[in-house]
């Protein structure tokens, strides 16, 4: 609450779309933060908004400025001029791991088309509904 309050205080609008995220717009500037548990995601159309934006954060908390993003959440950033990549390679290579298929041959499709499966093909549900969980949570 005390974030929130100070981000309000200094002009920024929590999103209603996801409410851990807030923007603020200076002129045609922008700012947006993100915010997960402890962490904070800071994004600025321009480095003195950004810095501008830093600067009262750290009047207010104890914070402490890991540089460019580069791994958050099981994504992987890349910066460029003009651009963000995002990547998930690691955080899927675990998963094919956990589920004995980092050898398995890849597809386009997720199975072959017009694949028929006999009555008596057996399911592990559980291990099922775990990887494709592990899918959706990212």
């Amino acid at each position: 609450m005390l974030l929130h309050k100070c981000l309000i205080e200094n002009s920024f609008t929590q999103r209603s779309v996801d409410h851990c995220v807030y923007r603020k717009d200076v002129g045609e500037k922008k700012v947006v933060i993100s915010i997960w548990i402890d962490g904070i995601i800071l994004a600025a159309s321009d480095n003195e908004v950004m810095n501008e934006t830093k600067m009262m954060l750290q009047e207010r908390f104890r914070m402490k400025d890991q540089g460019k993003l580069s791994y958050f959440l099981s994504i992987e950033f890349e910066q460029r001029d003009g651009f963000v990549k995002l990547f998930q390679k690691r955080y899927l290579s675990k998963v094919l791991e956990r589920f004995n298929m980092y050898n398995c041959k890849p597809r386009n499709t997720p199975s072959e088309q017009k694949l028929e499966f006999s009555d008596d093909s057996k399911c592990d549900a559980k291990l099922y509904r775990e990887s494709v969980g592990s899918l959706i949570m990212q």
